[in-house]
């Protein structure tokens, strides 16, 4: 059941706010489950089960994870101390547009909102976010006690543990912002809603990539180029400023245009699997295996040493950080720091550098 009821929702409004055209090539367009939106919306569930006194099973969640939860859920309560906590709270302005807020503490005339984001992405902080806008519209339009309204993310992926900057929002600009979001929802459900001026981050969820004008615009400077492509020419002092802004620009438009290639890619793949008779042809996908480490490990040792299993595996610091944190009871750094003294001391680490980047 789609609970925004086919209508714009909060954590859509800034994309649609700069693109009025991805509302309607996004409507009927199923959304499609990512490994990083299937995590972020089972750390939102920790949180909402933790807060209400429920219990539940963990599984296999990462301690890092577990530590971005608790984190959380720690400065929601010091936050609210005495004050009414609700969690993934949806809420309506009459049927125009609606959002679920992580958590709301409301206490009198005053309430705060929270919103978790465990991505790694950069976040719009509070005083710019629009999804936080429309969250401070929700309550001030559910809540007539409520005169003034603090908004704040907590990222401990992208702010670590530290509390961002937050925004207040006011019942006297109620009306002032109301009238904005009615404009820019009326623009993106108009006949002729614009596209907008070019591809950026606020592509990034969009479900339309795949049909989308400007993104297929995008492909076709990419693959024609003219500085890249049907050209050569020499870096020199004259235009080496001038080519290292374009190669950030360049680098940014290769990363949307394969985006966008493999969202139409699935797509043609999708329609040829449910239309066998198409005339597209398939070939089979390449078999993936998956080793088991321990299991592998002891059937290893019927044919090599362990020094030669070991010589094979690769090291992952972050799981040795969240194993040292689990043992220490240590913080994130400082387990971090823990495990490079001792990793050191024992001549364990060959440091080497990435090539530079443009600044």
């Amino acid at each position: 059941m789609d609970e925004r009821k086919g209508k714009i929702s909060a954590s859509g409004f800034s994309r649609v706010a700069i693109c009025p055209k991805s509302w309607q090539l996004s409507k009927g367009l199923p959304s499609e489950d990512t490994a990083d939106s299937t995590r972020g919306t089972k750390l939102h569930s920790f949180c909402e089960q933790i807060l209400n006194g429920k219990e539940f099973d963990l599984g296999d969640t990462p301690q890092e994870d577990i530590d971005a939860v608790k984190w959380c859920v720690k400065k929601v309560k010091e936050i609210a101390f005495d004050a009414k906590i609700e969690t993934e709270l949806r809420l309506w302005i009459g049927d125009l547009i609606s959002g679920q807020i992580d958590v709301l503490i409301t206490d009198g005339d005053l309430a705060t909102i929270i919103d978790y984001k465990f991505g790694v992405n950069p976040v719009d902080e509070a005083e710019h976010n629009f999804q936080l806008m429309i969250y401070a519209l929700l309550v001030l339009a559910n809540f007539p006690q409520v005169e003034e309204v603090e908004v704040g993310i907590l990222a401990p992926c992208v702010f670590g543990n530290k509390e961002p900057p937050t925004a207040t929002y006011y019942r006297s600009k109620y009306d002032e912002l109301l009238a904005k979001v009615k404009a820019v929802i009326a623009r993106a459900e108009s006949v002729d809603a614009p596209y907008c001026k070019d591809i950026g981050s606020h592509c990034q969820y969009c479900r339309a990539r795949a049909i989308c004008e400007k993104q297929k615009q995008n492909v076709e400077v990419v693959c024609g180029e003219s500085e890249l492509a049907n050209k050569s020419f020499e870096i020199t002092s004259d235009n080496v400023q001038t080519l290292a802004k374009q190669v950030k620009d360049w680098t940014k438009r290769m990363n949307e245009a394969q985006k966008t290639v493999n969202a139409i890619k699935d797509g043609v793949i999708k329609f040829a699997l449910e239309n066998p008779d198409c005339g597209v042809e398939l070939k089979k996908g390449a078999e993936k295996k998956i080793f088991d480490i321990k299991k592998t490990f002891g059937a290893c040792l019927e044919i090599m040493t362990a020094q030669k299993f070991i010589e094979c595996c690769s090291v992952s610091k972050e799981k040795l950080v969240s194993v040292v944190q689990e043992i220490k009871g240590l913080t994130e750094s400082q387990s971090e720091s823990c495990l490079i003294e001792i990793c050191d001391k024992n001549e364990a680490i060959t440091r080497t550098n990435n090539k530079p980047s443009i600044k």
